[in-house]
């Protein structure tokens, strides 16, 4: 059964929405080589599988939080040890996603969605209930 949402519920997330679009325009605006740079004084954002965002993912979630260091999803905290702290709100990252067209199955083409990942510091480590008896 879907959760029916309240006004207050739509204003909160019609907020974040319009907030993240601003950033993503913020980003778009710089170019490639300034990207770049700003990553390039931080280093890049690691996440919790290893991997590095992206240059444009980079600037988008320093720009929601700007002392960012690890970052994963909420299965990827799950699956590390960790568990996202209660209230807490991720930061809005693009993720690809490739289709194939179905008329021409040789031809792929890229999509991106919102994705949701959380901060190292937005988590805390699952406490394991054998040791703890």
């Amino acid at each position: 059964m879907k959760k029916k949402l309240t006004s207050a519920m739509k204003e909160k997330r019609d907020k974040r929405r319009a907030e993240f679009k601003a950033t993503i325009k913020k980003v778009a605006a710089l170019t490639v080589e300034q990207r770049q740079e700003l990553v390039g004084k931080i280093g890049v954002i690691p996440t919790v599988t290893g991997s590095a965002l992206s240059p444009f993912n980079s600037c988008l979630v320093m720009y929601q939080n700007p002392d960012v260091s690890m970052v994963g999803g909420f299965r990827q905290w799950k699956s590390a040890g960790r568990s996202v702290t209660k209230g807490q709100h991720g930061l809005g990252i693009w993720i690809p996603t490739v289709n194939q067209k179905e008329e021409n199955p040789e031809v792929n083409e890229t999509r991106f969605f919102m994705g949701t990942v959380f901060d190292i510091s937005q988590t805390e480590e699952i406490k394991d209930a054998k040791n703890n008896a």
